[in-house]
């Protein structure tokens, strides 16, 4: 058999495979369109994996979405349409936008969901890995997105996601007033020298987008270990600061 024929049998395959892709997306989409309940079922599927906890399978991904009236559009529609798992992250620079967002659709009159039926993730920047930058960095976080709650055992929340490094498990108290997040995560596993004037949490959101900045890797901090960072964020479980945590980018 010769390259031509090869090739085109090739073509061929990737062609139907192609299309059957897409009838099985406009078939699901067109499902979800007819039937409201069902779209709000697939969005509030749960996962579970090396805890006991579950989260939603299916989340809103908020990267690359600019600006608080993009924001609101973006939180409001997907809660409208049944997301219950939200992705956050210091480096999109929208969590004090997302915060604004998710306090003004809790607070509307015109829906029934509240802070605990969501679920909330987020992650530790690079310049906040040395283990005295990892909880006001958190706490950072906490203050953008505006979450602050008394006693929330009621909340459903999360397993570490497969990538996951093993955590200790620490008894959650109960009747308690506390600060909570669900799921923090290791964003990259590279420490930058650190920026601890970013971390005023009077100033919501961040001046510059330094943070994010390695500067062609002239910025990263050989001298932070990832078992130094991961030790921080144990002790904010044992706070009761944050439920899990994980690392997203760790081979």
């Amino acid at each position: 058999m010769n390259l031509k024929i090869i090739l085109l049998i090739l073509s061929v395959f990737l062609l139907l495979f192609s299309i059957s892709h897409i009838i099985l997306w406009r078939s699901l989409l067109n499902s979800i369109k007819e039937k409201p309940n069902m779209s709000k079922g697939i969005l509030s599927a749960a996962a579970s994996c090396l805890s006991n906890l579950t989260m939603p399978r299916l989340s809103l991904g908020t990267l690359d979405i600019n600006g608080p009236e993009k924001v609101r559009s973006a939180i409001h529609g997907a809660l409208d349409l049944g997301y219950k798992r939200i992705d956050c992250a210091p480096v999109y620079f929208n969590e004090n936008f997302i915060g604004d967002a998710l306090q003004e659709y809790f607070s509307s009159e015109n829906n029934n969901i509240q802070r605990e039926d969501i679920f909330l993730t987020s992650k530790l920047a690079c310049p906040f890995h040395r283990k005295e930058y990892v909880e006001p960095a958190l706490r950072k976080t906490l203050s953008d997105l505006r979450t602050d709650y008394i006693d929330l055992v009621s909340v459903e929340n999360n397993l570490s996601i497969c990538e996951t490094m093993p955590s200790k498990t620490y008894p959650f108290q109960s009747n308690l007033t506390f600060v909570l997040f669900e799921q923090y995560l290791i964003h990259w596993p590279v420490s930058f020298f650190p920026l601890p004037k970013e971390l005023n949490k009077d100033i919501r959101g961040y001046r510059t987008e330094d943070i994010d900045d390695s500067d062609g890797g002239n910025n990263i901090d050989p001298s932070v270990s990832i078992h130094e960072t991961w030790e921080s964020m144990e002790a904010l479980v044992q706070k009761g600061l944050v439920r899990q945590i994980g690392n997203i980018v760790l081979t």
